[in-house]
């Protein structure tokens, strides 16, 4: 697990300016709030192509092998997990330039409310893989931590769309 999440941590780190960006823009109107929203989206979705991309290629042998000296048993199982944090770094990038708003307009309840989401997310889509699946546990962990980020990133986009239309 150490080495999965390190193989995502620079990607998310990159991923997290984007909520300096909304903190910058955040009053300066609808289109400099659309092009910072879109620069968002493209930095998570490039991260996460490149990530991707690490995910597939001898890199990640590399780096689970000889960087992280991960034993052959462990790393057999490293494919997927490792496939599937390729998802995360746009849904950090998206979800940081939603708190920057958020912060930016004083709404930290809505924070919270949204991180329990995730956290709810994350412990119910665990224990129902748990009883459905037949998997190694890393890999549950790390579908539960994908689909919680999610769920928390269309729970702020919808309060977007929301607070759009007042």
């Amino acid at each position: 697990m150490r080495g999965i999440y390190g193989l995502l941590n620079p990607f998310t780190w990159s991923a997290f300016a984007t909520q300096d960006t909304a903190h910058a823009i955040v009053f300066k109107g609808n289109e400099a709030y659309l092009q910072a929203k879109q620069f968002s989206m493209l930095i998570g979705l490039v991260l996460s192509l490149i990530l991707l991309v690490v995910a597939l290629s001898p890199i990640a042998n590399y780096y689970y092998l000889v960087f992280n000296h991960i034993p052959e048993n462990l790393f057999s199982m490293t494919p997927l997990p490792t496939l599937l944090i390729s998802l995360l770094p746009f849904s950090v990038a998206t979800k940081s330039f939603y708190r920057g708003i958020i912060t930016s307009k004083g709404k930290t309840k809505l924070l919270l409310i949204s991180e329990v989401f995730e956290v709810v997310a994350l412990t119910l889509t665990f224990f129902i893989l748990i009883s459905l699946v037949e998997t190694p546990a890393i890999n549950l962990a790390i579908i539960s931590l994908v689909i919680s980020s999610y769920v928390n990133l269309c729970f702020l986009w919808l309060w977007e769309r929301r607070d759009q239309r007042r």
